[in-house]
Parts: C-alpha cells; structure tokens; sequence
C-alpha cells in the first residue's frame, strides 16, 4: 500500500520509525531517502505543491541519482 500524504507513515502505521533517513532534495522538491550511496530510494516527499505527488519521479521507491558537486 502507498500512502501519499506528507504524514510520515511510520505515524500512521504506529510503527517504530527508523533513524537511517536522509533528507535530500531531488529537482528542486524535498524527499525522505532511504539508504546509502547508490541504494538510496525515495521513501516519501515533503511539498506543498500538488502537481510533485503526481509526478512519477518522485514516486516512492524511485532510486535517487546524486550528481556529483562541482567545485
């Protein structure tokens, strides 16, 4: 089941929440990771703009591709 709600699920589940969450921000719209390095997934997103929960490349479960910082 996919919850899409800007709640966290462990919340509404009543589930002990893990501490292995990173924040990051994918495309300009803020996500809850999961994960390390190339295992990193989106768990769920944070936005207050409607359209950013339809789109498919933030849907929960999408593996993040983190661009390497230019300096």
């Amino acid at each position: 089941m996919i919850l899409h709600t800007i709640v966290d699920p462990m919340e509404v589940m009543m589930q002990p929440q893990n501490d292995d969450v990173q924040y990051r921000r994918v495309d300009g719209c803020l996500c809850v990771c999961r994960g390390q390095g190339a295992q990193c997934k989106i768990d769920r997103i944070i936005s207050t703009d409607l359209k950013d929960y339809l789109n498919p490349r933030f849907e929960p479960g999408t593996a993040v591709n983190l661009k390497p910082k230019a300096f």
